[in-house]
């Protein structure tokens, strides 16, 4: 297990791929620092190159805490989440501002085929229409 997987798996934050060949990327712990998602999205980066052909992505909970913070490194995760090769990506986040933050980055950056939810469920019924 290298350094990423294991910081994640110490703070409670996850990458894992389901049956279905959807990649979750989960953010679980309330207090999450930015090393944190940054280590988490580089997590997700190597498992997505590890994939034949683009995968579909379920995001959870990126915008909790830290993320909220700054511009500054709202514009990181951004910039990490546009190295990110997928072919759909549902964006899964509880509270409406952090729905307005990731419409924001996502804005931003100009990112294709993503979009937003507020529940996993939908997301995912949205992810395996495709």
């Amino acid at each position: 297990m290298d350094n990423l997987q294991e910081n994640n798996k110490e703070n409670g934050n996850k990458v894992f791929v389901e049956k279905d060949g959807i990649i979750h990327v989960e953010v679980r712990r309330e207090k999450t620092t930015e090393e944190d998602i940054l280590s988490l999205l580089e997590e997700t980066k190597k498992t997505t190159e590890s994939f034949p052909k683009k995968p579909k992505l379920l995001i959870v909970n990126l915008m909790k805490g830290s993320v909220l913070r700054s511009y500054r490194f709202r514009r990181k995760v951004g910039e990490k989440l546009k190295e990110i090769v997928f072919e759909r990506a549902a964006i899964c986040e509880e509270s409406v501002f952090s729905r307005t933050i990731a419409m924001f980055i996502i804005t931003a950056i100009n990112i294709k085929n993503v979009r937003l939810f507020s529940s996993k469920e939908r997301a995912l019924e949205w992810l395996r229409s495709f």
